[in-house]
């Protein structure tokens, strides 16, 4: 969901050989969407593109209108969209991932809500929030991370694992010395139902 410009689709060798759904805002799948079939020939036969507005319509008639189907276990990646949306839209989002059955998971980064009250509070925000004002964009939602936890209990999910920019630069990049954005989090996330 919100794939934006992203091409693991296309990059990572195991999903070419699953059916991919990449959910975006109707202007930016279509320009990518565009520059695939430019540059590919024809799009892949295993990737479906949906569009919509998070902000503005609803995932539950968009799921009537494209047939989607949740009886398979799925793996639900929301990357870099949950602080572009209100609470409303995040609240209806997690009730339709709720939908696919046990043994689905959901993988989303935020923003700690602390680096929209306290923008101060971390390393690399000045850059960024500049930007964010370059490109007229704003960052509307965060969540307090000590938090998250009960937030997605409301919805049946359980909470398997939540990394800050620091836990997951050594867990994943070892290597890179890197500093900024502590205020980026990536959570990984279970159905209560299925244990985990």
């Amino acid at each position: 969901m919100g794939a934006g410009f992203d091409t693991r689709a296309l990059r990572l060798g195991f999903l070419q050989k699953i059916p991919i759904i990449e959910i975006d805002h109707p202007d930016t799948a279509k320009v990518k969407i565009n520059i695939l079939k430019k540059e590919l020939g024809e799009l892949p036969s295993n990737i479906c593109w949906i569009q919509i507005d998070f902000n503005h319509q609803s995932l539950d008639d968009l799921t009537q209108d494209q047939e989607l189907h949740f009886d398979k276990p799925t793996v639900v990646i929301l990357e870099g969209v949950t602080n572009y949306l209100n609470k409303e839209s995040i609240d209806r989002t997690f009730k339709f991932v709720k939908k696919f059955p046990s043994n689905s998971y959901l993988i989303f980064t935020y923003i700690d809500r602390l680096v929209l009250d306290c923008p101060n509070a971390f390393i690399g925000t000045e850059k960024i929030f500049r930007n964010l004002t370059k490109n007229e964009e704003c960052w509307t939602f965060g969540f307090t991370p000590e938090k998250l936890p009960e937030y997605l209990a409301q919805f049946q999910l359980n909470l398997l694992e939540d990394l800050g920019a620091k836990e997951y630069r050594k867990k994943y990049m070892p290597n890179r010395k890197t500093k900024g954005y502590e205020f980026y989090r990536v959570a990984f996330v279970g159905d209560c139902k299925s244990g985990g």
